[in-house]
């Protein structure tokens, strides 16, 4: 999988968010976008994953990004919004399976394979114990496991990822973040916007550095 940003911009409400962004992200990749607050970080993935508008190239393995389907597009990427919220009182397993979605499963009628990858992304986020609990009675730091076992159910190429340690206690994150590189050795491309500086340098392999929109530096830690 190979994707690439090129000449990318955003403007909300006429005021430009990003500009000129150009980057690559392959396989067994693991990225850590920082910057200081608004800096366009979240702006980044979201135009990443076609959920702003945005100017520029956006390319999937040579093929335009955007013209993909949006149904295509979730079955090769999955995201995950910063401080993502769950509206109705689904157990734990209904709200991870939501990731098959994109593949034509239903709650209650997954396939083997939809039921196989459910199973294992329940237990990559230690989620076994509460699987049966309604979402909604969760901890802030629960349900964000919850939502991040979601994103993986998907099993997908590409994983965008908003401060997805933020909610978790400090043995949550470690456990996340060795989570999240076994998924980049697995071959995924994992992109991940981090305010942690030291969880960055420790386990990412690149470092994007965006402040007032702009990519100031792309390199190892």
């Amino acid at each position: 999988m190979r994707f690439s940003i090129r000449g990318l911009g955003v403007a909300l409400a006429g005021r430009t968010v990003l500009s000129d962004l150009t980057a690559s992200f392959g396989s067994a990749e693991f990225i850590a976008v920082v910057g200081p607050n608004g800096a366009g970080k979240t702006t980044l993935l979201r135009a990443l994953a076609c959920l702003a508008v945005s100017t520029g190239d956006l390319r999937m393995d040579g093929a335009d990004w955007r013209a993909l389907s949006p149904a295509a597009r979730a079955r090769r990427m999955a995201y995950l919004e910063q401080r993502g919220a769950i509206a109705w009182p689904l157990p734990v397993r209904d709200v991870v399976a939501l990731g098959r979605l994109p593949f034509g499963a239903s709650l209650g009628r997954e396939s083997p394979g939809d039921r196989e990858a459910i199973g294992r992304a329940v237990s990559r986020c230690a989620l076994e114990s509460i699987a049966d609990r309604p979402a909604t009675e969760l901890s802030g730091g629960e349900r964000a496991r919850v939502l991040l076992a979601r994103a993986l159910a998907v099993e997908a190429d590409l994983l965008l990822l908003d401060e997805p340690v933020a909610s978790l206690d400090p043995a949550h994150q470690l456990a996340t973040m060795e989570l999240l590189r076994v998924e980049r050795e697995g071959g995924r491309c994992v992109v991940a916007v981090m305010h942690d500086l030291s969880l960055a340098l420790r386990y990412a392999d690149r470092v994007l550095l965006i402040a007032d929109g702009r990519l100031l530096a792309d390199a190892a830690p």
